[in-house]
């Protein structure tokens, strides 16, 4: 049985990169490049958004039926044509990690349709990590997303997961992530949520669990 596994991409565009208009030499090179995703076999889904805090970063996710499936697109010639091209509109190489994101499929959250905002929050613990400990943390978070969705006024869905691969990180070193993300009708509505009592007591859950975290908004287009 195989199981669904969700690249994130990390791409870093080159400031006259206007990869949204299609009329434009970037623009058909993105359009091209999402119409190779989407031939692959395994390919399952693709989402892709500027990031709001800097819209020189685009993420790209995409949902494969394993990650077998995307190393076989990276290992196969296709692949280095679309590579070649794809790195004309980017002003250094992508950074590529795989996350075992649920629930599925993850629509509700990566859509502009169902979710306009898209909060995006990585955890880090240190590494190695334990069983127990990696245990310990999934119940955590559950709770505190659950709560969020249930609580916070415009939270639309929200969706998390390991990310496979151990990173080392600039200020922390050697770690393990978490990547959650939430959906919100608004950045301003996750913003406020952020100042009420409820967050400020129950995401403490969290942050005693883990020694670094980043957040940033994203609104994803679904292809």
């Amino acid at each position: 049985m195989t199981t669904p596994i969700t690249q994130l991409t990390v791409l870093s565009l080159l400031p006259n990169a206007t990869v949204e208009d299609g009329s434009s030499e970037p623009g058909r090179i993105w359009a091209s490049a999402l119409e190779t995703i989407a031939l692959q076999p395994g390919h399952r889904h693709t989402y892709w958004g500027r990031q709001i805090e800097d819209s020189s970063i685009l993420h790209l996710h995409i949902d494969w039926s394993d990650i077998s499936a995307h190393r076989a697109f990276l290992d196969s010639q296709t692949y280095k044509s679309f590579s070649a091209a794809l790195s004309s509109v980017l002003a250094k190489p992508p950074t590529i990690r795989h996350a075992n994101l649920a629930p599925h499929p993850l629509a509700s959250i990566f859509s502009k349709k169902d979710s306009p905002v898209t909060e995006l929050v990585t955890f880090y613990l240190p590494s190695p990590l334990s069983a127990t400990t990696q245990a310990d943390f999934d119940s955590t978070i559950a709770a505190f997303s659950a709560h969020l969705t249930a609580k916070a006024e415009g939270s639309t869905a929200n969706a998390g997961g390991w990310v496979v691969e151990e990173l080392d990180h600039a200020e922390v070193g050697r770690v393990r992530a978490y990547l959650a993300a939430y959906g919100w009708t608004s950045v301003d509505a996750h913003m406020k949520y952020r100042e009420t009592k409820d967050f400020l007591e129950t995401i403490v859950w969290v942050r005693e669990k883990i020694v670094k975290g980043e957040m940033y908004h994203v609104v994803f287009e679904d292809v």
